[in-house]
């Protein structure tokens, strides 16, 4: 069954409350909220498989407003950062900088703001493999086989429900480029991509990443993609799939992670 913009939109803000603790209204209503997270609404479906991290914080905008969630521990610290800013004021660079050096206390490094993209059956487009290029949807078995140091974006701790490969034809031993599709929650399957040295500016990944799009959506889940906000290949792939900005976020992470 097709997923329709409207769902697409309302897993993601299911998503975003389930993460920060507040009401869907808060993303809407233009206003900047501080909330504080509640452990238990990990176990929502909605919320992202990503490993807990006590002293944790995040700031995200659909680009009406804003909200800040904190936990219990440094809910008093965001109130008297945040209070009073509007929208443009939570990612401005100055008090960016203050949160980074507050959470630097913690062991915690502060990361963003990243744009996120996401698609549905009316917005991502098929695109045309490239000459020279074969692409092949292989399952998860492939995970094992994925060597960060050479894949680092498509390879993932995470659970890889499926991949899109490429290769060239009568060689498919040597990959050329691979586009995993995690399952980061019941709702959003996030796609990483890689492309060979060699063999970008192809098309590939635009290839290999429509793709993956594509099955996400046909196994009834909703597209979604991350960049940092300085990788424009990255950003351009995604609009060229089709994919919509979303959302942007800052979250913050153990400084030093194995």
């Amino acid at each position: 069954m097709p997923i329709t913009n409207r769902q697409r939109i309302a897993a993601v803000l299911a998503m975003i409350v389930a993460e920060t603790s507040c009401r869907e209204a808060d993303l809407t209503d233009g206003r900047v909220h501080i909330c504080q997270t509640r452990p238990e609404d990990r176990g929502l479906p909605a919320h992202r498989k990503f490993p807990a991290h006590p002293g944790t914080m995040c700031a995200v905008t659909l680009g009406t407003g804003a909200v800040i969630a904190a936990d219990a521990e440094h809910i008093e610290w965001a109130r008297q950062t945040y209070t009073g800013a509007d929208r443009d004021g939570v990612f401005d660079p100055v008090r960016l900088g203050e949160a980074a050096r507050h959470w630097l206390q913690f062991d915690r490094k502060l990361y963003g703001p990243f744009p996120r993209f996401s698609g549905s059956s009316e917005t991502v487009r098929r695109v045309e493999v490239p000459t020279g290029c074969v692409l092949k949807v292989v399952g998860p078995e492939i995970a094992p086989l994925l060597d960060r140091s050479r894949w680092p974006n498509s390879s993932s701790a995470r659970q890889i429900v499926f991949a899109v490969v490429a290769y060239e034809p009568g060689n498919p031993g040597e990959l050329i480029g691979v586009a995993s599709v995690t399952g980061d929650s019941d709702f959003l399957w996030q796609i990483g991509i890689d492309v060979a040295a060699g063999h970008q500016g192809r098309g590939v990944g635009a290839a290999m990443a429509s793709l993956a799009a594509l099955e996400t959506l046909a196994q009834g889940r909703v597209p979604y993609w991350g960049a940092t906000n300085s990788n424009v290949p990255s950003i351009r792939t995604a609009l060229t799939i089709g994919l919509a900005p979303t959302y942007v976020e800052v979250l913050t992470r153990p400084a030093h992670r194995t």
